[in-house]
């Protein structure tokens, strides 16, 4: 019975001296000794880790072995990639990249793998760096009908690459399979190819096609289609976007590709006024269709036809005097407005208000400046409030303007955050509060030169200095 006792002693005694050895080490563990510079024992804990699958240990030994450390610790290219491939299949870009760098055929696995997963990203670097391996990916989802995929393997067969053979013929099945025949920017597209590759029958063919297409959507009421015919009959159709819609230029030429044509095309044949010659023979006419196109999209409420043909109606050095019509524009200000577009609302009212190209009148502009403070403009809110301030077109009301100033103010506007600070410093329609002033101006100061010169004049008094110090 003794020794039973005995050796149980013993086992409790040893159980207890493995558990004094302490936890398990960590990657702060191995990070201190890094930075002690004991990297024997960095490195012994960071692979340790790595190989436990820890992504940080296994992107931080990693870069030890990819970069070295000094005199002390060799590069090793071999163990970097092991590691960079372990942290690549956990999902860390920058280990991927620095695979494809290295031309690792792990990599070309993991891009497969996530692109037929659905990766559009890894696909997309599939494409460009093995395009090889990326066609049966393609073909997979293109004989599904998926129009971007069959155009994608055209483009790999019209560029070639490794192990790749250019192929005009592969490379125009693809394309033109995946051209809807209702859709002309899928057409243009492919009429772009051919022209990139001065394919010059094949690029007149889909022009042509485009065309047709693009003149049938629009007479069927597709207001795109009748923007993008109102644009190609406007010189310097580009500029016209890149002004009123648009600073994303590559969502512009997809968006816009045929309006755009001056820059979509390199090496083309045909110049954007064959494009208009040839519109105006299928629509038997020798006149300029801008206004006329741009009118129907815009009818059909597409915004962004309505802002290029206010554009043409108001401003007459941009775009010459041929579209130079402020009537016409004041139609389109009234028509939007109505509708309930709180931007010409707001413009409505402040033409009325200054007389600026219409009869000033503070009633008008007071009735537009309610509808769009109504509807949240932060600038109606703050003009309504000027009006309330001087009885302009409503009865003066101190209080109700100082509501829709602090409403505008709350919502970022500096002009409104000055304006409150300068009241309450004179006390109009308010008791003088200097810490509300110092307040308002501090609100404003970044954005508005006048607030930060009234905060200096404010604190170069010393009897304000108490406020300025607690602002602070």
């Amino acid at each position: 019975m003794r020794k039973i006792v005995k050796l149980s002693l013993i086992a409790v005694v040893s159980l207890s001296l493995l558990s004094g050895c302490g936890k398990p080490e960590t990657f702060e563990d191995a990070q201190k000794a890094y930075y002690d510079r004991d990297y024997k024992k960095a490195i012994s804990i960071f692979e340790d880790l790595a190989n436990e699958g820890d992504l940080k240990s296994q992107k931080k030994i990693a870069d030890i072995y990819d970069y070295g450390i000094g005199k002390d610790i060799e590069i090793d290219k071999e163990k970097a990639l092991k590691y960079y491939e372990k942290a690549a299949w956990q999902g860390d870009e920058i280990s991927l990249n620095k695979l494809i760098d290295n031309d690792s055929k792990v990599a070309k696995d993991i891009l497969s793998k996530k692109a037929k997963e659905g990766d559009s990203k890894s696909l997309e670097i599939l494409i460009k760096k093995y395009p090889k391996e990326s066609i049966s990916i393609l073909e997979e989802q293109a004989n599904k009908g998926d129009v971007k995929s069959q155009f994608l393997l055209g483009d790999i067969y019209i560029n070639g690459g490794e192990g790749i053979e250019k192929d005009l013929v592969k490379a125009s099945q693809w394309y033109e399979k995946s051209a809807n025949e209702a859709d002309y920017i899928s057409q243009i597209l492919i009429a772009i190819k051919y022209s990139e590759i001065n394919a010059k029958e094949k690029y007149k063919e889909w022009l042509e096609k485009t065309l047709n297409t693009l003149l049938d959507s629009a007479q069927n009421g597709n207001s795109k289609a009748q923007l993008n015919l109102g644009l190609i009959y406007l010189n310097n159709g580009y500029f016209q976007l890149t002004e009123h819609i648009s600073k994303d230029i590559n969502e512009l030429k997809e968006k816009y590709i045929i309006a755009n044509f001056e820059h979509s095309f390199r090496n083309r044949n045909d110049g954007i006024e064959d494009i208009r010659n040839s519109l105006r023979k299928k629509e038997n006419t020798s006149k300029d269709l801008t206004i006329e196109w741009l009118e129907k999209a815009a009818n059909q409420d597409d915004k962004e036809a309505q802002k290029i043909l206010i554009g043409l109606y108001e401003k007459r050095n941009f775009y010459g005097t041929s579209y130079y019509n402020l009537e016409k524009a004041f139609e389109w200000y009234e028509k939007l407005a109505n509708k309930g577009n709180i931007d010409y609302q707001e413009k409505l009212s402040v033409m009325y208000y200054k007389g600026e190209k219409v009869k000033q009148d503070y009633k008008k502009a007071f009735e537009w400046a309610e509808k769009s403070a109504n509807q949240g403009s932060i600038s109606a809110q703050y003009g309504l409030g000027i009006m309330y301030f001087f009885g302009n077109g409503v009865e003066q009301n101190y209080k109700k303007a100082i509501e829709l100033f602090e409403k505008s103010a709350n919502q970022g506007s500096s002009v409104a955050q000055n304006t409150l600070g300068e009241i309450y410093i004179e006390g109009k329609g308010v008791e003088i509060n200097k810490a509300k002033a110092y307040q308002y101006w501090s609100m404003a100061k970044d954005k508005s030169f006048k607030a930060k010169e009234n905060i200096d004049k404010l604190c170069s008094d010393p009897f304000n200095a108490k406020i300025c110090k607690n602002g602070k």
